[in-house]
């Protein structure tokens, strides 16, 4: 912010705010670079103020600037602690394997991901039919082994569930979105579809 220099409150020549020119040397001798700043800044609040107010002094200027300064450190700070925790929590949930964020939804249900099926669903055996999955388990499903059956609409893992009259029966997933599944049960080769 620039210095504004006007005539003093007595009008006995040019200084800053209420300090007039043939005190500085004075005045600067005992004060350090931030309070001159501060000072400095005082006294151009000081000079919209009395624009506004005639009666204002240079006290009330110094106590806006002061709480102005103090309002934006103290949004500074709180945007520097709310990172520094972000990061910090991050990290470590990271560290420690926990979730911060909420599972995704697609159409109102809760998409569920590797670490979902086995903390939340406790297992493989605790996932329903209809239960939607995320794309890393669908991944799982195609990188763990050749899958029993690879399309859009019925992809199976490749390993064996269990066995029906009909045959072997795989875990089974239907894609319903980009990077979203729906787990279809154990199901026969080739099918989405679990028989009776």
């Amino acid at each position: 912010m620039p210095f504004i220099f006007e005539p003093n409150e007595n009008n006995t020549g040019i200084g800053i705010g209420a300090f007039p020119i043939h005190s500085m040397d004075t005045m600067l001798s005992g004060m350090s670079y931030q309070e001159l700043l501060d000072l400095c800044r005082a006294n151009a609040t000081w000079y919209k103020l009395k624009k506004t107010n005639p009666n204002a002094t240079l006290k009330d200027a110094l106590k806006k600037e002061f709480d102005d300064q103090m309002k934006f450190h103290i949004e500074v700070a709180r945007e520097n602690f709310d990172i520094c925790l972000d990061g910090m929590t991050r990290a470590l949930a990271e560290d420690y394997d926990i979730r911060i964020d909420p599972l995704p939804t697609f159409n109102g249900k809760t998409v569920h991901d590797k670490k979902s099926v086995w903390d939340d669903l406790k297992g493989w055996d605790n996932v329903k039919v209809g239960t939607l999955l995320a794309q890393d388990i669908a991944d799982d499903f195609q990188n763990d082994m050749p899958p029993a059956c690879d399309r859009t609409d019925c992809l199976q893992h490749g390993e064996p569930y269990s066995c029906n009259e009909y045959g072997m029966t795989y875990r089974t997933l239907k894609k319903v979105a980009d990077g979203v599944w729906e787990y279809c049960g154990a199901c026969n080769k080739g099918r989405n579809v679990r028989c009776a």
